[in-house]
């Protein structure tokens, strides 16, 4: 699958690199996504989710740390793909963090993938059954 440019943002203890593969816009998240940066970040996470039937994925596999705030933005992410009529999900989830997001029941709603390549296929599915 082509990718296409990538545009970074760095915010305070987290960068990312946002690239489009397909109709899939995909944050590579590196570092601690808390409250010194999720403002920001959700921001333009939440932009790329409001696009009509948008397509988000979130490549966790740099993920250092995730707040609680950090979580509840996922959950957020979600919610406004899912009501432009698109798909969000998560993937290459660090297992410290994939063992929170079990203990609090997000993992049964995002149903994280393996890899980046299994989340697409998994939002591709999502679009066949929409």
């Amino acid at each position: 699958m082509a990718e296409s440019a990538t545009q970074e943002h760095v915010f305070e203890h987290l960068r990312t690199r946002s690239l489009r593969e397909g109709n899939v816009v995909v944050y590579v998240l590196e570092g601690s996504l808390d409250a010194s940066n999720l403002p920001q970040f959700e921001n333009t996470v939440i932009e790329s989710c409001n696009a009509q039937q948008a397509k988000v994925l979130l490549d966790c596999s740099g993920l250092t740390h995730l707040s609680s705030s950090g979580i509840g933005s996922f959950y957020r992410f979600f919610n406004a793909c899912r009501s432009s009529g698109g798909a969000f999900s998560i993937c290459a989830v660090p297992d410290r963090i994939q063992a929170v997001l079990d203990l609090v029941g997000l993992t049964r709603v995002l149903k994280p993938a393996e890899n980046r390549a299994a989340a697409i296929e998994l939002l591709a599915s999502a679009e066949a059954s929409a």
